[in-house]
């Protein structure tokens, strides 16, 4: 799996997100599989992006697509500034569960 990352800056998060919603339609039809969004605790005005992929292609092409994205007034409305994309090859992805785990309870 192959993770695309991006930092952006914004002025209000509530008008982010319905701009980020609206395209949600693109992402499903571009390969992404699953997202994140996450907000800084100690600067709200700094939000993460993180879309994964099944391979690199998906992901590269992805970056195409934001920038097409980021170049409508639309977007420069809702976002201050974006960071370059960097796309990571995720190595280990595992969900800890604390009832299963052997190191939670044992003695």
């Amino acid at each position: 799996m192959y993770q695309l990352r991006i930092i952006d800056t914004i002025p209000d998060f509530d008008v982010w997100r319905r701009a980020f919603d609206r395209y949600e339609p693109v992402r499903v039809d571009n390969g992404v599989l699953a997202y994140r969004v996450m907000r800084s605790v100690t600067d709200p005005t700094e939000v993460t992006i993180e879309l994964d992929f099944a391979d690199v292609a998906h992901s590269r092409a992805y970056v195409g697509i934001l920038e097409k994205i980021w170049s409508t007034s639309g977007a420069r409305n809702v976002s201050d500034a974006h960071s370059t994309p960097t796309i990571h090859e995720v190595m280990v992805d595992k969900t800890i569960d604390p009832a299963t785990s052997e190191m939670a309870g044992s003695k």
